[in-house]
């Protein structure tokens, strides 16, 4: 999200650059028909999270255009353009990024700056035509205001999917778990079923053995026979 909000900061300057070039404007020293026209788009122009868009020299970084200047003209003793921005893993002054930059129409400088003891992310973008520079500003904080707004309530259908799927996770592990039982207690009871025939099949087995040997021993001798049999009576 908050590379979204970047991204419309760079489309909203690149807007404004076509905007500023198709105006046709010569030159905007404070004072001059041209600069008014420019500190009038400054003015009526809407930026996002708390946001404005300004004008400043490429050379030295002054202000040229802002949208306070009507209520504080002493804003144009400012030079915004030395303020250090720092882009991914490259920081300097803003007039100095910029020079850096391609030197194709519209070449875009975009990071964060301190601005007023607050964080900014700022979109730089060059005006050829009048031969300055058109900054973008949005409030990192009304960014995070934003974002934050936005994933509460996503974060909230989060916390109830998951105390669903939990639920359901619960409810399917005792069940498993009493299938398993239920099939661990059939398994016992097929295995006691077999335990018990085997042990008939012992008792028959070592019956026979026993009846067998009494039955050897009265072949042998007809007094001892008739004996076992008396006794077995």
């Amino acid at each position: 999200m908050h590379s979204h909000v970047v991204a419309e900061g760079q489309a909203q300057a690149h807007q404004l650059a076509v905007k500023v070039a198709a105006m046709q404007l010569g030159s905007v020293e404070p004072g001059s028909i041209d600069w008014w026209r420019l500190q009038g788009l400054c003015e009526e122009v809407h930026i996002n999270h708390d946001g404005f868009v300004c004008v400043m020299r490429p050379d030295n970084g002054a202000l040229l255009c802002h949208p306070n200047l009507g209520e504080n003209p002493s804003l144009l003793e400012l030079f915004p353009g030395r303020k250090i921005l720092i882009s991914g893993e490259k920081s300097g002054p803003i007039v100095d990024l910029m020079k850096a930059a391609n030197s194709r129409d519209f070449s875009i400088v975009t990071g964060k700056v301190e601005l007023d003891g607050q964080l900014h992310v700022l979109t730089s973008v060059r005006l050829p035509t009048v031969d300055a520079v058109l900054a973008v500003y949005q409030s990192d904080t009304a960014i995070e205001q934003f974002i934050a707004s936005t994933i509460h309530p996503v974060m909230q259908i989060g916390y109830v999917l998951t105390a669903f799927i939990v639920g359901v996770t619960a409810i399917l592990t005792v069940f498993l778990i009493n299938r398993y039982e239920a099939g661990l207690a059939d398994a016992n009871v097929r295995l006691e079923k077999q335990v018990g025939q085997r042990t008939r099949s012992l008792l028959r087995t070592r019956n026979a053995v026993i009846y067998g040997l009494a039955k050897l021993a009265e072949s042998r001798d007809r007094d001892t026979g008739e004996h076992l049999e008396r006794i077995r009576s």
